[in-house]
């Protein structure tokens, strides 16, 4: 687990103060070693450099770049190979030597047979640059699920990349300028959309990706980008029964939890009493990983009206699984040092998951150098209230659409209910549209903030079509929603403490399997009935009752308490946010929500969060 980073220098005029400045800034990826090398040919100079956290390998004989014997090629590579020691068998066969117990040395030799051609044999998380001399040639790529990130900009003079933006810009070869386009995707969708960032000029290299160079000369994704959402039509038979569904899922989850175990050192996992973290726990115990180390946040007493119950049900999985439970406990003071969080992202991204994640994440970093998450689940099992919404529109499309707008009846009969319940029922008919790609959208979207979402997502059909429109559902959450807000948040909030994530629902084989499942069939028992099915054989059965809540904090509650500092944007009338939503509009959904005649923490917690960055950041 690494932080990575490239520059192609055209007109051969760098010296290695740039790649050197990159490395600086991005010292947390991987404060364990770093290194760089320069590679000069006929057409251009290749500076590789690499910050190293040592996971697998832990020795000087895996540090990276990482170069052949006759030093004519080289890797800088971020991720984990699960499966590096069955390539790693195959190679010795072979004949191959190898110098490391690494699995930086399995892809090394990967890629020197034949590069992206291999790529799809692996199972893990990557992003890497490997470059042969001999040949002028670089290989850029990104794995299919977008676990681990790659950002890249180029001029006439440069082509840069990176893990992450900030080292770009250390770089001190391009200029920070707001990508507008990017602050109203935010305002939508709390992430800005693929492939563009923050930042005019960078962009994200999208998942699966690639991008080469050759002679200096750069060709941006030539070959088809690798889907993770592409299914396995050989995984799943139609007509098979509930049971063997079931049964092929949780061998596929438990061989991925296995492989997603650190041959060396320990582990940890958040763990927030949900389906998905308390399911691998259960899994955890019975193969034999009993008292393993869970992390958990307490919300305090005065706030738990406002926040979620994970903190009662984390507490009841670690009893139930025997699980060495560490817990922290959140109040208002978490926002004391709000700035000191806002200001080391690269990227806003509007979800308090965010921070919860980060702050875990410090506790962590004390005793292990992975955790365990249950990130991705959700995404490939349907396990999102709009999910169950969005089947149950589809299903009743003819008379729900009668019911459409804000005024009508349905949103009516709820509009006063303050509970939770009865906002998401008003919430569900104030969105509906006769096209379902735009009810989906309107489901994503905060409408509140944003006048873009009555955009259509896919080409239409007719709404009897139900597998279609689910499975376009199901698919935009995954290659956008997982990918820019979840997975985002996976990586760069770990990293930023010096450990790394791995996320075993996320493992090839059983998203294969996941995508492969009609999408009607995903859903016709409910959220998330098939691993809920295995949790139940566990003594899980009071997990998978409880409702949907999400992993963020009792933000709601907080809003009248402004000593922290979260607000103090408000106090200026000077702040960037202020060109792309108005402040009168900003005051005015922060006293609707604190006279509770609507919830807005969401929304306020996105803004704030925006608001604070671009001050921080452009300001």
């Amino acid at each position: 687990m690494c932080g990575i980073h490239f520059i192609l220098d055209k007109n051969k005029r760098l010296t290695e103060e740039p790649v050197q400045k990159m490395i600086n800034a991005t010292v947390y990826r991987g404060p364990d070693d770093f290194g760089f090398q320069v590679f000069e040919t006929p057409s251009c100079i290749y500076f590789l450099g690499a910050n190293r956290l040592r996971i697998t390998d832990v020795t000087k004989y895996a540090h990276q770049p990482f170069t052949s014997g006759d030093g004519f090629s080289s890797l800088v590579y971020n991720g984990e190979i699960y499966d590096y020691s069955i390539l790693k068998s195959q190679q010795l066969k072979d004949g191959k030597i190898f110098r490391s117990g690494s699995d930086t040395e399995v892809l090394f030799n990967l890629l020197a047979e034949s590069q992206e051609k291999e790529l799809e044999q692996l199972n893990g998380m990557y992003s890497f640059v490997y470059l042969n001399k001999n040949t002028d040639d670089v290989l850029l790529a990104r794995d299919p699920w977008g676990m681990k990130p790659l950002f890249y900009y180029e001029d006439s003079d440069f082509f840069i990349a990176s893990s992450e933006i900030k080292a770009i810009l250390a770089s001190g070869l391009v200029k920070k300028v707001l990508n507008e386009k990017a602050v109203h995707d935010y305002l939508q969708y709390r992430y800005v959309c693929r492939p563009d960032t923050f930042f005019e000029n960078i962009l994200e290299l999208e998942t699966g990706g690639f991008i080469q160079v050759r002679n200096g000369k750069v060709t941006k994704n030539e070959t088809i980008p690798q889907s993770a959402n592409e299914p396995d039509s050989e995984m799943y038979q139609p007509g098979r029964r509930d049971g063997e569904i079931v049964q092929q899922a949780e061998t596929l989850l438990v061989n991925s939890l296995l492989h997603h175990l650190p041959a060396q050192g320990s582990a940890g996992l958040f763990l927030s009493g949900g389906v998905d973290s308390t399911l691998i726990l259960a899994l955890l115990r019975e193969n034999g990983y009993s008292n393993f180390p869970a992390y958990s946040f307490v919300t305090s007493v005065k706030d738990r009206p406002f926040g979620t119950r994970d903190y009662k049900y984390a507490a009841l999985a670690a009893k139930t699984y025997h699980a060495e439970h560490h817990q922290i406990e959140t109040d208002a003071s978490m926002l004391e040092n709000i700035d000191d969080y806002i200001s080391r992202i690269d990227q806003p991204v509007g979800d308090s998951g965010a921070l919860m994640t980060y702050l875990l994440s410090q506790k962590v970093a004390k005793n292990h150098k992975i955790v365990l998450s249950g990130a991705g689940a959700d995404e490939l099992f349907g396990g999102y209230n709009r999910h169950a919404a969005f089947r149950m529109y589809l299903k009743n499309y003819k008379f729900l659409s009668l019911m459409k707008g804000p005024g009508m009846f349905g949103a009516n009969i709820f509009a006063t209910v303050s509970n939770e319940s009865g906002r998401l029922i008003q919430k569900f008919f104030v969105n509906l549209d006769k096209d379902p790609s735009v009810t989906y959208n309107k489901f994503l979207s905060f409408g509140q903030l944003s006048s873009r979402a009555d955009t259509s997502l896919w080409p239409s059909d007719g709404p009897e079509n139900i597998n279609y429109h689910l499975g376009k559902a199901l698919e935009h959450d995954r290659m956008n929603y997982l990918v820019s807000d979840v997975l985002t948040i996976s990586d760069r909030m770990t990293m930023l403490a010096g450990i790394e994530m791995r996320l075993p629902y996320l493992d090839r084989e059983l998203s294969r399997y996941a995508c492969s499942l009609p999408p009607e069939r995903l859903l016709a028992n409910g959220k998330k009935w098939i691993l809920k099915e295995m949790l139940q054989k566990r003594n899980g059965k009071i997990f998978c009752r409880r409702s949907k809540e999400g992993f963020g904090l009792p933000f709601g509650g907080w809003m009248d308490i402004n000593h922290t500092g979260a607000w103090s944007f408000l106090e200026s009338e000077n702040s960037l946010v202020f060109k792309f939503i108005e402040k009168n509009r900003i005051l005015e959904l922060k006293s609707i929500h604190q006279k509770s005649k609507a919830n807005y923490a969401l929304e306020l917690w996105a803004v704030m969060v925006l608001a604070k960055w671009l001050d921080f950041t452009f300001g």
